[in-house]
């Protein structure tokens, strides 16, 4: 389980750069200062900033460390829904409502608490939002779990999400190019952030449109925190029932997000696999709810 910590320094001079500087100061290599600055874990007078950023005198710099705590993954018996099951890795059908790692109010009761109960190592290479369902992917070994991150790395997995969006999307496909950064008012949100944000980018395909929402095929080819959901607010057709990044009234128990489809390479076989995991109930009684344009 890991804890968020805060550390605050003050720049006593100007003209050195931050990365330098905090690693100057601070129990950490300059290259994992580096890197938790692009994640957004390093705030400048309340702003995300370069790495390169030149400090002037004054700045305020909080870190937010994410540090694991001395205990471990507690296992338990929770009931899980396995898709398929093989020696390097299992595929599970995530239900929405289902928080997948221990966190700050939620020590237990995870889907990795659950995996620790019928597997000796497991390990997660992605993660869902608590309150989308869908396909996921998790590691039973250190070696397989290299493995997968690597293609991860390397774009070489692709997934596939369904969503019902608020409002009628004009273009049969389309691309969102948005970079995305953490909101510094909000620290549990992110948001379109033009000049310091990172490369965001989802396509999209219109399955159907109805006379208040739109039924949508989404590809993420990156992978930020709430990406899709944040794309999606940022055009003015929020996914339903996001309490988040929607406005109400919702119209829908939850968050219509379902991962549909996750393809890449096994590791034993080296051919490429893919999964599909088809929408839970509330998501299809969602969809049969609407009304369909007639065209």
């Amino acid at each position: 389980m890991k804890k968020e910590e805060s550390k605050i320094l003050e720049a006593v001079r100007s003209g050195q750069r931050l990365d330098k500087y905090m690693a100057g100061h601070l129990k950490f290599s300059r290259s994992k200062i580096k890197k938790n600055i692009k994640k957004g874990q390093v705030l400048v007078n309340k702003e995300e900033k370069r790495p390169h950023y030149t400090l002037k005198k004054g700045d305020r710099i909080e870190y937010l460390i994410k540090s694991a705590d001395k205990g471990h993954i507690i296992p338990q018996n929770i009931s899980l829904k396995i898709f398929k099951e093989t020696s390097e890795y299992v595929i599970i059908n995530k239900p929405s409502d289902f928080v997948v790692h221990p966190a700050p109010g939620n020590p237990d009761g995870t889907l990795l608490n659950a995996l620790a109960y019928r597997y000796k190592t497991p390990r997660l290479v992605h993660r869902l939002d608590q309150d989308t369902s869908g396909v996921m992917i998790a590691a039973l070994n250190d070696k397989s779990a290299l493995n997968i991150k690597k293609q991860f790395k390397k774009k070489k997995v692709k997934k596939i999400y369904l969503a019902l969006v608020k409002g009628i999307l004009e273009n049969e496909a389309g691309q969102i190019d948005i970079p995305i950064k953490r909101d510094s008012r909000d620290r549990t949100k992110m948001r379109a952030g033009w000049t310091s944000g990172r490369k965001s980018t989802t396509r999209y395909r219109v399955r159907e449109r109805f006379h208040n929402a739109t039924y949508v095929e989404v590809y993420p080819l990156t992978g930020r925190t709430h990406q899709l959901r944040v794309h999606f607010s940022h055009l003015g057709h929020p996914i339903l029932g996001d309490r988040k990044y929607g406005e109400p009234p919702y119209k829908a128990p939850r968050q219509m997000l379902h991962a549909w489809q996750v393809s890449f390479y096994d590791l034993a076989t080296k051919k490429r696999v893919s999964y599909t995991i088809e929408p839970p109930e509330d998501f299809l009684k969602s969809l049969s709810g609407l009304d369909k344009i007639k065209v």
